[in-house]
This record gives structure tokens, C-alpha cells and sequence, in this order.
């Protein structure tokens, strides 16, 4: 009885860093592992829990929620295919995943500390990246078969980035710039503020993605106007006109051409969503499988958070659900939503279901900053 007792008194004082473990575990077993994503039904039951708790103000989700009802009613009346069920986001539509991550963004199951400790996972996942890099591994898998067969030990510099426990480089890049988007948001006061700094530019460096290491320095660049006292509407015009002013230059003195090859295919990949999302328009697809596939067979998705938004729910869910964002957008937030917008142009970033980026998203926009200054 004394060891029930004191076991129950453990887990009552650390039941919030337990459902902290829980949450971002469970994200990122089913992000890394390549386990299917049923092993997010426990944390989908958190989000129904909390939906269902009308104790609660759910009012935040009241315009996403009918317009999530509205998109269902698309995908169950003249998409749903009995033979594609392979994956909850087969059964589910994807925009009720997402309006799922959203409600559990803004849930009491959601706090600062597990955000911290999201940072602490890409922290680790870094650490990781730098180990493999200088062993002249890209993934834990090559380092592994490398360790059983050290005769035949390869060692070149993986330059063209480093998979770690991802799937791709691509996605490390992403959790390297997370961790420093989330150190701005949350945690200029912490201890390990310029450390997550260090490392979080060495993992986006080490990833090897052009357009994620290319963002680095408007990035920065933004930071220091700011903490320089430049309001927020001069520091956003000076980074996109310099944006638009690069972009401009490379047109003008290159040539398509070389700015397709440049972003490994992603303005015919844009191109061939254009025409897809024209016989499309105002109820997109409805799934997220939707791939344009290339002459060689090879398949892609739209490379574009904001295009693949548009091609798989269409004008209309994509026009509300940006006037919902728009709405949520405030000082305290602006320069990280300005940025996971900037990061969706050229990679799969927000809007693609039950994801832990977008939890981290719901979390960042969705709350009443000015009210509680996340003080949860």
C-alpha cells in the first residue's frame, strides 16, 4: 500500500512531464520510425477529450471546426474510397487531422514545457548530426553497418546533408530552424538560449538544404532589427524587398532553366500543381496522396505548403482558413508565423494533417498571447 501510495504521489507530481514524454514521443515515433500513424490515436483521443470537455472555452475553434465539417462533407460525399484504407489519413481527411492538432495545440495537455521539450528532441537530433557528419555518415543506418564492418569503412563527408533520425535531410533542416524559431518565440531568457542558436544554424547548415541555409540570414537579419527597435512593419518590408529583389536578380541574369534546376525541379513541380489545382478549384482533391508523377515515373508532392493546401482542399477551405490565421496574427507571434511561411514555399512544412510541426504552429498562433503570455 505504502509503495501504491508513494508511486501514485510520483506520477501526480510529474503528470505533466510525463504527458509531455508521451506527446512528443508519440509525434515523433510516427514521424521517424516509419511506424504507420495509428500510433497517434492516443494523442487523437487527447484532442477528442478536449473537444468534448465544454467546460473549456472552445471558442478559438469554432470557425476552424465548421470549416474542417465542411471539407469532411467534401471528402465523405465524393472522394472516400473504401479501398484506400491503409493509414488514419485515409479514413480521416487530412483537414481533420490538422484541425486535431490544432484543438490539441490550444488544449490544457499543451504547455510550454512541452514545447521545451520538442527543442530539447531537435537539440539532441543535432548533436546526433554532427556526430554522423564527421564519421562520414548520413544516417544512423550507415553508421551502424559501417561500425560491423570497419574493413570496409567508407569514410566521405555526407555534404549533401545529413538524415539523422529523419527520413530526409529536408525535415532535419526543418526541426534545426524549429529550434530556432521556438528559442526567438520562448526562450530568450532560458540558459540554453545561445546554444540552441549555435546548434540550431549548425543543423540547417548540416542538412544540406540550399533554400533553409539561404533563409538563415534574413533570418538573423530580422532578429537584430528587431532588437535593434525597428518596428515590425519596416523590418518586414526590408526583408521581403530583399527577397523579392534576389529573386528578381536571379531571373534576370540566369534563367528559369537554371533557377528550376537550382531548386531541384520545384517550379515544374509548381507548374504541373498550377494545372492540377485549376481542374480542382474550389474543392481541391481531398487527399493528401495527390503526387504529380514524371515522365520517368518518379512521384512528387507540391514541394509548397500553401500550394498542396490549395490542391487538396481547394479555394475555399484554403481562403477561410487563411482569414482564421490572419485573424490570429499579433505582435508577439508575427515574426514566427512570418517565417514558417517563408520556410512552406519551397518545402512540406504546415497544413498536412496531424504533424508535430503543426502542433507546434496551433500552439505558437492559436493561444491569446497577449493575455497569458504563455505564463500556462
Amino acid at each position: 500500500m505504502f509503495k501504491q501510495t508513494d508511486a501514485g504521489l510520483f506520477f501526480y507530481q510529474n503528470r505533466q512531464h510525463l504527458l509531455d514524454i508521451l506527446i512528443v514521443s508519440n509525434f515523433m515515433f510516427a514521424t521517424y520510425l516509419h511506424i504507420p500513424n495509428y500510433i497517434l490515436l492516443p494523442t487523437l483521443l487527447f484532442s477528442i477529450w478536449w473537444l468534448f470537455d465544454f467546460k473549456k472555452s472552445i471558442k478559438s475553434l469554432l470557425g476552424l471546426g465548421v470549416l474542417t465539417l465542411f471539407s469532411c462533407i467534401s471528402f465523405y460525399c465524393f472522394r472516400f474510397d473504401l479501398s484506400q484504407l491503409n493509414r488514419i489519413d485515409d479514413f480521416v481527411p487530412v483537414s481533420a487531422l490538422f484541425f486535431l492538432s490544432i484543438s490539441l495545440a490550444i488544449s490544457p495537455f499543451i504547455k510550454r514545457s512541452t514545447i521545451k521539450l520538442f527543442c530539447y528532441f531537435f537539440f539532441f537530433e543535432i548533436i546526433l548530426a554532427i556526430i554522423l557528419f564527421f564519421s562520414g555518415n548520413k544516417d544512423l543506418q550507415t553508421l551502424w553497418f559501417n561500425l560491423k564492418n570497419p574493413i570496409s569503412y567508407n569514410f566521405i563527408l555526407p555534404l549533401e546533408g545529413i538524415n539523422v533520425l529523419s527520413d530526409s535531410s529536408i525535415v532535419f533542416g526543418l526541426n534545426s530552424f524549429l529550434l530556432l524559431i521556438l528559442s526567438f518565440q520562448f526562450f530568450k531568457e532560458n540558459n540554453f538560449f545561445k546554444i540552441f542558436l549555435l546548434v540550431g544554424t549548425i543543423g540547417v547548415v548540416l542538412s544540406g538544404s540550399k533554400y533553409m541555409i539561404f533563409l538563415l540570414l534574413p533570418f538573423y537579419l530580422y532578429q537584430y532589427l528587431i532588437w535593434k527597435k525597428y518596428s515590425m512593419t519596416i523590418v518586414t518590408t526590408i526583408i521581403v524587398s530583399t527577397l523579392l529583389l534576389f529573386g528578381c536578380g536571379l531571373i534576370l541574369f540566369t534563367s528559369i532553366s537554371y533557377i528550376n534546376d537550382l531548386t531541384s525541379q520545384r517550379l515544374k513541380i509548381f507548374y504541373n500543381f498550377y494545372i492540377f489545382i485549376n481542374d480542382h478549384l474550389w474543392l481541391g482533391n481531398n487527399s493528401k496522396d495527390y503526387r504529380w508523377i514524371s515522365a520517368s515515373g518518379k512521384q512528387y508532392h507540391a514541394h509548397n505548403s500553401i500550394i498542396q493546401l490549395l490542391a487538396t482542399h481547394g479555394l475555399i477551405y484554403s481562403a477561410v482558413l487563411g482569414v482564421i490565421i490572419f485573424r490570429k496574427i499579433n505582435k508577439f507571434n508575427f515574426s514566427s508565423i512570418f517565417f514558417f511561411l517563408l520556410l512552406c514555399l519551397f518545402n512540406h512544412v504546415i497544413f498536412w494533417g496531424f504533424y508535430h510541426v503543426d502542433l507546434i504552429f496551433g500552439f505558437i498562433i492559436f493561444l491569446d498571447i497577449p493575455n497569458n503570455k504563455y505564463n500556462l
